[in-house]
């Protein structure tokens, strides 16, 4: 079975809504969120994960445990937006973390010695996140793990959706 890019692209958007929104439908007082012990914001660069071969990223806490990411990654003849939404577990400042990732982004191929044309498309790859993270209760250093199974659209590869694992390792400062 093929999927076309835009209703892989569409679906990975709708899942990633319904794993950020579920967790913060339970009525929250701002008070509640103040208290969490955990830091709301971290910047971090990520080797590997969603942004494929790295990505530099900025999280939010959106509720006690509930992570939202953007970022951003780019090579001389493409670019990517990688975003996420994640739910922590436990308890602390060391949490296993389970979400969704998307990189949605552009991909040029000029000619070379297989390729006698030059093509320009666009990328979408999604999966889910199973991770670890470390994210202190004060200002400090952020530390992540991630495994992270992909299924890559690519417009300029005729073969449909690639799938493969994937991981990454993130490092960044939490405030």
């Amino acid at each position: 079975m093929r999927f076309s890019l835009d209703s892989c692209v569409l679906l990975a958007v709708a899942v990633a809504f319904c794993v950020g929104v579920a967790p913060l439908s339970h009525a929250q007082s701002p008070e509640a969120l103040l208290d969490s012990p955990l830091v709301r914001n971290a910047v971090y660069l990520e080797l590997g994960g969603s942004g494929i071969f790295y990505s530099l990223n900025y999280s939010r806490r959106l509720g006690p445990r509930t992570i939202g990411r953007i970022g951003a990654t780019w090579f001389p003849f493409s670019w990517g937006i990688p975003a996420s939404v994640s739910y922590l577990f436990g308890t602390g400042q060391w949490r296993p973390e389970f979400g969704v990732g998307l990189l949605a982004g552009t991909r040029e191929s000029y000619p070379t010695l297989f390729r006698d044309t030059e093509t320009r498309g666009l990328v979408a790859a999604v999966g889910p996140i199973t991770g670890y993270r470390y994210q202190p209760r004060d200002r400090g250093v952020f530390f992540r793990v991630a495994l992270q199974p992909l299924a890559v659209m690519d417009r300029l590869d005729s073969s449909g959706v690639g799938v493969g694992v994937w991981g990454g390792v993130s490092v960044g400062w939490a405030f």
